[in-house]
């Protein structure tokens, strides 16, 4: 069905994600529960704040009966593979690949005291665990492997054969 059908495509920002989340809200007020939703995802990733204001939307639609399908067309970086996780159903193209990371943080003052960093680093930890967590439940990975396999060290990328075999997605989709 025309329109149940949504794009994410490039960083995750406010000015990309609010239209999308209108849209979303807006179709998902006007067709009836049983039209499933798709969102197509080709990311780089971006800020985890609003990345996870997108996986509570999909888990609100989901609650309400719908089924809200995630695929990732290309790429789903750090959050664009955060917000993949939040799909009924995630499936991937079969070039395409997911990327996991350790958290970071962009700190604008130049002068910070030492209690900054415990400051900021409590919030790192913090979110890394949110983060953890959605892979780890929808993976059936324990929080413990996730995070030394995929939140520790260098960012680390994730094929599609290997994605689904890892459970972060359900399936692959082949070439035509």
């Amino acid at each position: 069905m025309a329109g149940s059908e949504f794009f994410l495509q490039g960083n995750i920002s406010s000015e990309i994600l609010l239209p999308l989340q209108q849209e979303i809200l807006t179709a998902h007020d006007e067709w009836h529960v049983n039209v499933p939703f798709t969102l197509y995802i080709s990311s780089q990733g971006g800020g985890v704040e609003e990345g996870l204001s997108m996986v509570s939307l999909i888990h609100a639609v989901r609650r309400s009966g719908r089924i809200f399908n995630t695929h990732i067309a290309g790429g789903a970086y750090s959050m664009g593979a955060i917000i993949s996780q939040a799909g009924s159903h995630r499936s991937i193209d079969s070039y395409g690949f997911l990327m996991l990371h350790e958290q970071s943080m962009g700190v604008e003052n130049d002068s910070l005291k030492k209690g900054d960093f415990k400051h900021h680093a409590a919030q790192l930890e913090a979110t890394e665990k949110v983060l953890v967590d959605i892979v780890a439940s929808r993976s059936g990975m324990d929080a413990e492997t996730v995070r030394g396999r995929f939140f520790e060290g260098p960012d680390v990328y994730i094929g599609a054969v290997v994605a689904l075999e890892l459970g972060l997605v359900d399936e692959v989709l082949e070439d035509l």
